[in-house]
Formats: C-alpha cells, sequence, structure tokens
C-alpha cells in the first residue's frame, strides 16, 4: 500500500479513506479493469466491420491485445489472472466477477444473434467467452504476443 501511495503521490489520510484495506483497493483495480473491458466488447458490438464470428473474434482480440498494456508498465492480462485468483477467496471480488462475466456473455449473446440461428446463440456466446479467457491466458504466458488474427483464423479452421 505504501508503494502505491508514493507512486500515486497522495497521503496516507487520503489513500486510507478511499481505500481502507489492501483489499478494497484491489477490488476497485479490478472492478476499474472490468468496466473497461465491457466497454470495449460494448463498442465491438456496434462496429460495422464485424460481420462474421471470425471477424467479430478478429476484432476483439486485436482490441483487447491493444487494451492489454494501454496502462504504462501493467501488463493487464497478467492482473487478469491474478485478479481470477484472488477472487477463489474473496467472495465479494469473486461475485464482482461472476456478474461481470454474465454481461459479458450478455453482450456476446447480442453479438452472435447476427450470425447465428436463435437456438445456437447461448453455445455460440458461451464460446466466443471461452476463446477470450482463453487468449487472455495464452498470452499472459507467452514469450511473445500472440497474433489476434491468427488466432481468430486457426479458431475457424477448426470449425
Amino acid at each position: 500500500m505504501e508503494e502505491l501511495r508514493v507512486e500515486a503521490g497522495v497521503s496516507a489520510g487520503a489513500m486510507y479513506r478511499y481505500f481502507p484495506s489492501k483489499d478494497e483497493l484491489v477490488h476497485a483495480a479490478i472492478e476499474t479493469s472490468l468496466v473497461e473491458v465491457e466497454e470495449l466488447i460494448t463498442a465491438i458490438g456496434r462496429r460495422e466491420d464485424a460481420t462474421s464470428p471470425t471477424q467479430y473474434l478478429r476484432v476483439l482480440l486485436g482490441d483487447l491485445a491493444k487494451f492489454r498494456h494501454h496502462t504504462e508498465g501493467v501488463d493487464l492480462f497478467r492482473l487478469a489472472i491474478q485478479g481470477w485468483a484472488y477472487a477463489q477467496s474473496r467472495p465479494q471480488t469473486r461475485a464482482m466477477i461472476q456478474d461481470s462475466a454474465e454481461r459479458q456473455l450478455a453482450l456476446y449473446r447480442k453479438a452472435a444473434k447476427r450470425w447465428t440461428d436463435r437456438r445456437k446463440v447461448n453455445a455460440v456466446a458461451t464460446a466466443m467467452a471461452g476463446v477470450v479467457m482463453g487468449y487472455v491466458v495464452q498470452s499472459a504466458f507467452a514469450d511473445s504476443e500472440i497474433d489476434p488474427a491468427g488466432y481468430s483464423d486457426g479458431l475457424a479452421l477448426l470449425g
């Protein structure tokens, strides 16, 4: 907490007024990132160039790859994995992540309705969520950047 306080350039009183504990600070950081991811997914759902599942995933993974490093010095994919692990022992954080996952799934369902028979929308949305999580995990542990276009094209070849 002290390192963060110094880096932020705020007094100890101000820091603890907003974040009385480390748990609350971590919770707020995770929540902020989840909101940004949901906004990114929402924006992609409005794009005209996401005309097929493969193209949608190409755009989504490409934008996620940019989002990954948008905070200087922080790998948000690795932070996501740490957040998922942290949430396993923190019910409030786990519930927040689960709620966000449900909202993201709803956004994937909305997108899937463009290309998929209504009876398959849930299956397609669930697969999209799995692809995104897989991409985040694989990218976090890879020695080099994983090409989002190649990743989505490879998935299309599997289908």
